[in-house]
């Protein structure tokens, strides 16, 4: 039977899930995967805010011209009206991981803190000189800003993962190793990992104290693979994520040496 599969390059696929070689899995309390946005389309939704966004300082600089503001009416109007409709827009449509959990919202808003920060200690200078007081506690505030987007990109937590097989030709079955390694070490993974003939397995896992585990599937089709890997911490946050395909070359080739090894399926 296997040599026609072999002759024709193909293993066929079966749902067969071994798991992982970390503890026992105690499921995270989130599973669930982060959509990925996509950077081909801009949304309708953030055009038609942009619109909204010119609406308001359009309406700000006539109101200034025509003299209906004041320079305290004018700071409030940007600091709580547009500067908040700005951030929220930000959080909406740019709310796709830049490094690990942070997202870009989270770092362009923690940046326009800065910003911010320091236009108001700008303002205070020439206000008045019984405004400079008040100078020092602005800088201050943006350095706070900075030191809280430094605090949450030195938690980033990183994925790294190897891919391999192993054929075991006279049983008709191949065996799926991913190694995964967390930095730093993080309590347990979730892997989807889809392939052909509607292969899938879903996966759940504690890591090792070292933050690696083998994650292990059997599979009777060669081809294109992906994989879908979360990691959690203690409290089960998710902290990290990554999406990857890979090829699974048809027996008798193995996949790559790895270390862990993968060995192949005895039964």
């Amino acid at each position: 039977m296997l040599g026609a599969i072999v002759g024709a390059a193909v293993l066929g696929a079966v749902g067969a899930i071994e798991g992982s070689s970390g503890p026992t899995a105690n499921t995270p309390s989130r599973l669930a995967v982060v959509a990925q946005q996509s950077a081909d389309a801009v949304p309708p939704g953030l055009l038609a805010e942009l619109e909204h966004l010119d609406k308001l300082l359009d309406r700000l600089k006539a109101d200034w011209k025509s003299g209906k503001l004041d320079q305290s009416e004018l700071l409030n109007r940007v600091l709580f009206e547009i500067r908040e409709e700005k951030r929220a827009l930000v959080k909406r449509y740019f709310n796709a991981p830049a490094y690990g959990s942070v997202t870009y919202s989270e770092v362009l808003e923690k940046l326009d803190c800065v910003d911010t920060q320091l236009a108001l200690a700008w303002g205070f200078a020439v206000w008045s000189s019984q405004s400079t007081k008040y100078v020092p506690d602005r800088i201050e505030r943006a350095k706070k800003c900075k030191q809280a987007l430094e605090t949450r990109l030195r938690k980033v937590v990183t994925i790294s993962e190897d891919d391999t097989w192993a054929h075991n030709p006279a049983l008709g079955k191949s065996r799926l190793c991913i190694n995964v390694r967390t930095s730093p070490a993080q309590v347990s993974v979730s892997a989807v990992i889809t392939g052909p003939g509607d292969y899938r397995a879903d996966i759940v896992s504690r890591l090792h104290a070292d933050g690696s585990a083998q994650i292990r599937g059997i599979i009777t089709l060669a081809g294109d693979y992906t994989k879908t890997i979360a990691v959690y911490d203690a409290s089960g946050e998710k902290t990290a994520t990554v999406t990857k395909t890979f090829t699974v070359d048809a027996p008798p080739k193995d996949g790559p040496a790895t270390n862990p090894p993968c060995a192949k399926p005895t039964d």
